[in-house]
């Protein structure tokens, strides 16, 4: 894994508290058009983030999804990974769009409008 970023590096103080989570899954909320899943078998997963309001702004998400499509390229062997987030949140709108994703269409994140995202991980790095 690449370096953290400069707030979680040594010397710095470190609370235990949970800053937020990022992870791959291999079901993502329905689409607005039909399209398979993305699945292991597949060569690729979904992608969701989660950062806690009091640790935004700090470069964390983007950090982490950095290092996981690495990971996911690497270690799992996955060709790609998909992500998805409401068109109101800009912060998780910037997060894949900083990491190399693709917009690759429209959806519905309960019940509100969103963005599918895709990135190939050829390039993870």
């Amino acid at each position: 894994m690449g370096p953290a970023p400069a707030h979680r590096r040594p010397g710095k103080r470190v609370t235990a508290r949970r800053t937020g989570r990022v992870g791959s899954r291999h079901a993502r909320a329905a689409t607005a058009a039909p399209r398979p899943r993305p699945s292991p078998a597949r060569g690729g997963a979904g992608l969701g983030y989660r950062i806690a309001e009091r640790a935004t702004g700090r470069g964390l998400a983007t950090w982490a999804v950095r290092e996981l499509c690495a990971r996911a390229a690497e270690v799992y062997g996955l060709t790609f990974l998909t992500a998805a987030s409401r068109v109101e949140n800009l912060a998780s709108r910037a997060v894949p769009a900083r990491t190399g994703f693709t917009v690759v269409g429209e959806t519905r994140l309960s019940g509100l409008p969103g963005l599918s995202f895709r990135r190939a991980l050829t390039d993870a790095r």
